[in-house]
């Protein structure tokens, strides 16, 4: 039945708003949430810093810390949509998935420890886009039932495609505002967060990561040789006059406390630049 012109008219074409919402009533939340881990890869993006892995998700390889490197390079572990933070803070399956993986490589202990860091989805966002995702899926398999969407006119068929795409754009929006936590070795065994501003359709989240890591000070793709004397003195040892500098890298890459280097060129820069000023020498 429809309403029409203040009553009731009876049509043999069905009601499409009725023949979702029974849909939706079947899709199941687990379908859904592998739906939203479909979007991530793309809406998280590609890195021109990190090396980027998808752990725990549906199809990714990466399931043990033994699947994230540990080779000195820089690490960004992307937790799937079931892994998240509330309100920036980090508890439960979340902490211990992470502090797992800082510790570990496999049988090993881990040794880049610092060079691995963590983007952690909002428990609140990662709701929405998995509500979202069941409106979407619902409306997929409307859409892929050819002898129920015969049934519908051509006004019905274009109302049910402009669902299903106003579904996935929402959520996929709801994935760009879930991934908005950085999460970093801090110290020995701490951890600390940074919070990523808003990122706009026109954007992809590693490329605003980056952006604001570099500026905030929290990544470094150069050094002052002048802070070895200063803020950074610890770095060096007080009983040693000279270090390698594969060993200097090592205790960046390694120590929480130490600030975090894109790479070891930027070490060597460093090095190179304190030789020049007469803050060490080099041989």
């Amino acid at each position: 039945f429809y309403e029409e012109d203040g009553g009731y008219i009876f049509k043999t074409e069905p009601n499409p708003n009725k023949v979702l919402a029974d849909e939706r009533a079947n899709v199941q939340t687990d379908d859904a949430r592998r739906l939203v881990e479909t979007v991530v890869d793309d809406v998280v993006g590609r890195s021109n810093l990190f090396q980027v892995t998808l752990f725990g998700f549906q199809n990714s390889p990466a399931r043990e810390p033994g699947d994230i490197p540990d080779d000195g390079e820089l690490q960004l572990v992307v937790l799937p949509p079931r892994l998240t933070h509330n309100k920036g803070r980090i508890d439960g399956r979340t902490a211990d998935v992470i502090r797992d993986i800082t510790e570990n490589y496999g049988k090993k202990l881990r040794l880049n420890r610092n060079m691995v860091l963590y983007l952690v989805p909002d428990s609140e966002y990662v709701s929405g886009a998995i509500d979202r995702a069941m409106d979407w899926r619902a409306a997929q398999n409307v859409m892929s039932d050819a002898g129920l969407m015969e049934r519908f006119s051509e006004v019905q068929q274009e109302a049910i495609r402009d669902r299903s795409t106003t579904a996935a754009n929402d959520t996929r929006d709801h994935v760009r505002k879930a991934y908005n936590l950085v999460v970093m070795l801090s110290g020995a065994n701490e951890f600390d967060t940074f919070e990523l501003s808003y990122v706009p359709p026109s954007k992809r989240i590693l490329e605003q990561a980056e952006e604001e890591l570099l500026v905030k000070g929290r990544l470094h793709r150069e050094l002052n040789p002048e802070l070895f004397n200063t803020r950074w003195a610890a770095l060096w040892p007080k009983t040693a006059t000279v270090i390698t500098t594969q060993s200097l890298w090592e205790k960046f890459t390694r120590q929480g406390e130490a600030p975090i280097l894109t790479s070891v060129r930027v070490l060597q820069n460093t090095i190179r630049q304190g030789v020049e000023l007469d803050y060490f020498g080099y041989g």
